[in-house]
C-alpha cells in the first residue's frame, strides 16, 4: 500500500490536506516542485468527494469527516516519505500535467 519515497520531511505535503480545496489550491499555486503540486492536486480532489458527500444529510457528514481524516493521513504519510495512493484519485491526477 505505501512505498518509502526520498521525500521526507516536507510539511508542505501535510499542509497541503489540511484544509483539502483552499491549501490545495495555495500549495498548488505557489508549489514549486512536482510532488507538492501532485499532492495539493490530490488535496483539491480529495476536498471536492468531501464536499459532495458532505451536502447528504446525516450518514453524508459521517463519511466526509472520514474523508477528511484520510487526507490527514495521506498528508501525514507523505510527509514522513512514505507515499499512499488516493484510489481513483491519484491515478487520475497522476493521468494530468502538472
Amino acid at each position: 500500500m505505501s512505498k518509502s519515497n526520498k521525500t521526507a520531511g516536507k510539511p508542505e505535503y501535510f499542509l497541503a490536506y489540511l484544509i483539502p480545496i483552499l491549501t490545495g489550491i495555495i500549495f498548488y499555486i505557489v508549489g514549486n516542485e512536482k510532488n507538492v503540486k501532485r499532492h495539493a492536486l490530490q488535496a483539491i480532489f480529495l476536498g471536492i468527494v468531501f464536499v459532495i458527500l458532505s451536502i447528504i444529510p446525516f450518514i453524508g457528514s459521517i463519511l466526509a469527516f472520514l474523508v477528511l481524516l484520510y487526507g490527514w493521513y495521506v498528508g501525514y504519510e507523505a510527509m514522513i516519505g512514505n507515499e499512499v495512493k488516493i484510489p481513483a484519485i491519484s491515478d487520475f491526477v497522476n493521468g494530468l500535467s502538472y
